[in-house]
C-alpha cells in the first residue's frame, strides 16, 4: 500500500484523534471533546473511503478503537451504577463501602485501558508517519474484518 505525504498526514490525524479521545478523559468538563474526536474519525473514514486505501485503513482502525472505548466505558458505567444503586438500596454502610471499592476498581481498569489506548494511538501515529500499516491490538483484527 503506497502512501504519499498527504496520506501519511491524514493517517496520523486519525490516530491523533484516538490520542485526543484518550486524553479527553483527563480534561474534566471538556471531556465531551472526545466525542468530537470520535465523530471526526468516522467522518475522516467516510470522506477518504474512495480516495486512499492507506488513510481508510488507518481511519478504520482508529474509529474502531474509539467505538470500542465508548462501549467499554458505557459497560463499566452501567456495572458501577448497578452496584452503587444496589448498595444504596440496602442502606447498609458495608454494602456502600463495597460499592465504592468496586467503583474504584472499575475506575482503575478504565484508567489502564485508557492509558493503553493512548500508547497504542501514539504507536499508530508513528507508524502512519513512516507510511506503514498499523493494527490495534485486541480489536484491530476484528475491525479489519468489518465490511463497512
Amino acid at each position: 500500500m503506497s502512501s504519499g505525504s498527504e496520506d501519511r498526514t491524514y493517517g496520523m490525524i486519525a490516530h491523533g484523534l484516538v490520542l485526543f479521545t484518550g486524553l479527553s478523559a483527563f480534561l474534566g468538563p471538556l471531556s465531551y471533546l472526545g466525542w468530537v474526536a470520535a465523530i471526526a474519525s468516522v467522518v475522516l473514514y467516510f470522506v477518504w473511503k474512495s480516495k486512499s486505501p492507506f488513510v481508510v485503513r488507518h481511519a478504520k482502525q482508529a474509529a474502531g478503537l474509539q467505538v470500542f472505548l465508548f462501549a467499554f466505558s458505557f459497560v463499566l458505567f452501567l456495572i458501577t451504577a448497578m452496584f452503587t444503586v444496589g448498595a444504596a438500596a440496602t442502606g447498609s454502610l458495608g454494602a456502600l463501602g463495597g460499592a465504592v471499592a468496586i467503583a474504584g476498581l472499575f475506575g482503575l481498569i478504565g484508567l489502564v485501558v485508557g492509558i493503553g489506548a493512548i500508547v497504542c494511538a501514539v504507536m499508530g501515529l508513528l507508524r502512519a508517519q513512516k507510511g506503514e500499516e498499523y493494527t490495534y491490538p485486541v480489536i484491530g483484527a476484528f475491525v479489519d474484518r468489518l465490511n463497512v
